[in-house]
């Protein structure tokens, strides 16, 4: 009785869910921003267990193939022109010779998957779609060659052919435990793409198949709905939709969450106050945060955007110290100095440095471009720091060490230009060799000028 009222109760919770992202929910489950890659997600759905496919062959030894296509949910034999047609006339083949194949669907699905582990992938997909032409091939062979091929569009940088692929797996395996996480997938990857009104559709519809699905399976999927309701949240705020965001963070429960998730829901919390205005709350949620987990990899990010909301809220001198600290990496733990740590350094640094030049600071100002020039050598980086660095060179009356600095930008384009072979390069390095050549000109104008005066004098 308690057990039948208890799934009830999740039953009830998830509908809920489906209504408003539900009031008082689900507990997170892995909520790390760097969450599982999309080829993890290839790799545990590739991969099927022995017993599957022993499965499938008692059933279809109970009955005609027929009846296990259709426990399937698609016919074996259209599955295979289905996909043939989503990938191009390259891939199809007759029905009646692929049907008159004699070799079994698991000596097929070696012969393709020996293909794809050769890094053949060309050849393993016509392979894989071989097995799904197969009109005797069984329900989880056919979802493993449906899985690899489109891993292979993955891997290949084509995403959207991925994203068509796990849809027709979706559609073609409506009763599969594993569609709610196929279509989360397509989620997943249709934000990768920035179509985040797509991305946030197939997450309610993750919802929507968990709440259908029963109660019998509804704790096999409670995590997936947690996932699901988080990722929804997230994807409204990469949409910068930071008061919808921020709502739905705050109806995930924080006791039910373990620390890990915490940690990541607080992040994105801290940020969404911040960016809705309410900075007071955002710096306490971020002060809150650093001293709960000081060796959190979000510090960083937290640091800057702490320092960004208090010269917003004039409050310089707090402003610039954060800003020096993260520079300095005051308190930064040895083990995140990280790749992430450098460039938020770096950022900070720039963003401090260019606070100092428009406040007409300028010795300070380009104290911090020469520290900052040596962080890295790319043209990228280096030229418009020197670009700045000319500037104030040229604002503290130091002319001969700013035309020197204008010509390098001027010449090192140049170099680019030659080496690479075209007579334009990328709009960013035109408009930094185009400012210099101009502030160049306006020096020698005003050089000749003032020689001209001497002269007159």
């Amino acid at each position: 009785m308690l057990k039948s009222s208890l799934q009830s109760a999740c039953r009830l919770r998830l509908f809920c869910a489906l209504a408003f992202i539900g009031s008082a929910t689900f507990a997170l489950a892995n909520l790390d921003p760097r969450e599982e890659s999309s080829l993890g997600f290839f790799e545990r759905m590739g991969a099927v267990a022995p017993a599957q496919i022993d499965a499938a062959k008692s059933a279809r030894g109970q009955g005609d193939q027929k009846d296990v296509a259709e426990a399937a949910g698609s016919p074996a034999d259209q599955l295979g022109l289905e996909v043939a047609q989503l990938l191009g006339p390259e891939f199809s083949a007759p029905a009646a010779e692929t049907q008159a194949l004699p070799e079994p669907d698991e000596l097929l699905l070696e012969s393709a998957l020996q293909f794809y582990h050769a890094m053949d992938y060309m050849s393993a997909i016509s392979a894989f779609v071989k097995v799904l032409n197969f009109e005797s091939a069984r329900p989880e062979v056919e979802k493993t060659a449906l899985i690899h091929i489109a891993r292979i569009y993955y891997q290949q940088d084509m995403p959207l052919r991925t994203i068509g692929l796990l849809k027709l797996y979706a559609d073609s395996y409506p009763n599969d435990q594993r569609r709610q996480e196929i279509i989360f997938q397509t989620g997943m990857i249709h934000r990768e793409l920035g179509q985040y009104e797509l991305a946030i559709a197939a997450f309610y519809r993750v919802l929507n198949a968990i709440v259908m699905s029963g109660e019998d399976g509804m704790n096999s999927y409670l995590k997936l709905a947690r996932r699901a309701q988080f990722e929804i949240a997230r994807t409204h705020f990469a949409l910068g939709q930071w008061a919808q965001a921020l709502d739905l963070f705050n109806r995930i429960v924080l006791l039910e969450l373990g620390p890990e998730d915490r940690e990541t829901l607080r992040f994105y919390k801290a940020k969404s106050l911040l960016y809705v205005g309410e900075r007071g709350k955002g710096l306490r949620e971020i002060d809150k945060f650093i001293s709960e987990y000081p060796n959190s990899s979000f510090i960083a990010e937290l640091r800057y955007e702490k320092a960004r909301a208090q010269i917003d809220m004039k409050q310089i001198d707090a402003g610039r110290q954060t800003l020096l600290g993260l520079v300095e990496m005051g308190g930064a733990p040895e083990d995140n100095m990280t790749s992430e740590w450098v460039e938020w350094r770096r950022l900070a640094g720039n963003f401090l440095a260019n606070y100092y030049f428009e406040s007409g600071e300028y010795e300070t100002a380009l104290r911090l471009y020469q520290a900052l020039v040596v962080m890295d050598q790319a043209p990228q980086w280096q030229l418009p720091i020197v670009l700045q660095m000319a500037s104030c060179f040229r604002e503290l009356g130091r002319y001969g060490r700013a035309v020197e600095s204008f010509n390098f930008v001027v010449q090192e384009v140049e170099v680019m230009r030659d080496d690479s072979g075209v007579d334009t390069l990328s709009e960013e390095f035109e408009f930094l060799a185009d400012s210099a050549s101009w502030q160049l000109g306006l020096l020698n104008w005003y050089e000749g000028f003032t020689e001209r005066l001497k002269e007159d004098a």
